[in-house]
């Protein structure tokens, strides 16, 4: 059976640095387009259906971060696969944005 592309939108609103959750329940994540954006250091929070959302770190504890510079790129699935165990996902950058933004998940049911 042929699995269905999906896109989301998730939206960093002009003067904050976190966007809004993202549901991926039963969804993979294909990658992450990272639109034009002030000079940043993108990182994640995560949440299982609670809602208590969490930087998501790796083993020695240090945030899950990628450095995106002005953007205009894509992420990888590659990259993004420490976000598969989770429901929820929310979008963080290191500096207020100037303008809104918004980024697209690349997902497939």
């Amino acid at each position: 059976m042929a699995r269905i592309m999906d896109e989301n939108e998730a939206k960093i609103l002009s003067g904050e640095t976190e966007s809004g959750a993202t549901d991926v329940s039963y969804l993979a994540i294909y990658g992450l387009i990272v639109p034009a954006i002030d000079n940043s250091t993108l990182t994640f929070k995560v949440s299982s259906s609670t809602g208590n959302y969490v930087v998501l770190k790796d083993k020695t504890g240090a945030a899950i971060s990628f450095t995106v510079g002005t953007g205009g790129i894509a992420l990888s699935s590659d990259g993004l696969s420490p976000l598969a165990a989770y429901r929820k996902i929310k979008i963080v950058l290191s500096v207020n944005q100037t303008a809104d933004r918004t980024f697209i998940w690349v997902l497939k049911e």
